[in-house]
């Protein structure tokens, strides 16, 4: 179970801070910053507190910068998957 916890705080951490992009394309306007930026930020040191209660450190730590990293990938895609739905054009 703490390993789902942490992977998906990972996710919300990572989801939280591309929110704050000015060219996300997932909202119609960013986020403010600064405190979306903090929560973003207690989401992965909850993340990693989570993984350690559960596996050793270093292979928390790499299984949420992993996952980090993995979303940082991803969101923009989806996010352009979002715009052509509010377009119209996906089928």
């Amino acid at each position: 179970m703490g390993i789902f916890f942490m992977i998906a705080l990972a996710f919300g951490g990572a989801l939280l801070f591309y929110f704050t992009a000015p060219h996300q394309r997932w909202l119609r306007a960013p986020w403010p910053a600064r405190p979306t930026r903090i929560a973003s930020s207690v989401c992965v040191a909850a993340a990693i507190v989570c993984g350690t209660q559960v596996l050793p450190v270093a292979t928390s730590l790499s299984i949420v910068v992993a996952t980090v990293m993995a979303c940082f990938t991803l969101y923009p895609f989806v996010g352009l998957l979002i715009e052509r739905a509010r377009a119209g054009q996906v089928a």
